[in-house]
This record gives C-alpha cells, structure tokens and sequence, in this order.
C-alpha cells in the first residue's frame, strides 16, 4: 500500500466541515477536498458553521480566518466550548 491509499483510506471515513466565504474558492477547494473526504459539509461564514455543526457530527474543521458576521478563530473558541476535542 502506498501512503496517498495510506491516507485516502483514513481520510475517506472522517467527516468534514469546510468553512470559507468566498464562493469561487470555497467550491474549487471542495472539489480538492473531495478527493480526500467522502463527507464534506460547507459552511459561508462562522456562523453558518456554528448552526451546521451543532445539527451534526464532524471529525474535522478547516475554516478561513477573515470572514463576515463570526470570523475562524472567534468561531473555533465558540465551536470548542460546544465541544473540546473538535
């Protein structure tokens, strides 16, 4: 097995939200990220993640730090009292 099926093979079973305002990036990074995750939950802004990750089940974050209404490092310390170990 070479480490990228290594890899695919973690990734594929872990569960992602995805958090970006910028919708030309957001969706090229999505098709990226779609060769690594099956699950992929987008979110616009901090808080849109905030309402997607409470109405489900992550494994993983990855977000942009300059957004609208709730920027990435306010949104992680809001998402991290919901839940530590995100």
């Amino acid at each position: 097995m070479t480490n990228i099926d290594a890899l695919l093979k973690q990734t594929k079973t872990l569960s992602l939200l995805y958090v970006e305002d910028n919708e030309e990036t957001r969706t090229g990074t999505i098709e990226t990220l779609a060769i690594f995750f099956d699950e992929i939950t987008s979110a616009v802004d901090g808080q849109d993640a905030i309402e997607k990750f409470q109405a489900g089940s992550f494994d993983l974050i990855i977000t942009d730090i300059n957004m609208p209404k709730l920027n990435g490092i306010e949104m992680i310390k809001k998402i991290r009292v919901l839940d530590s170990h995100i």
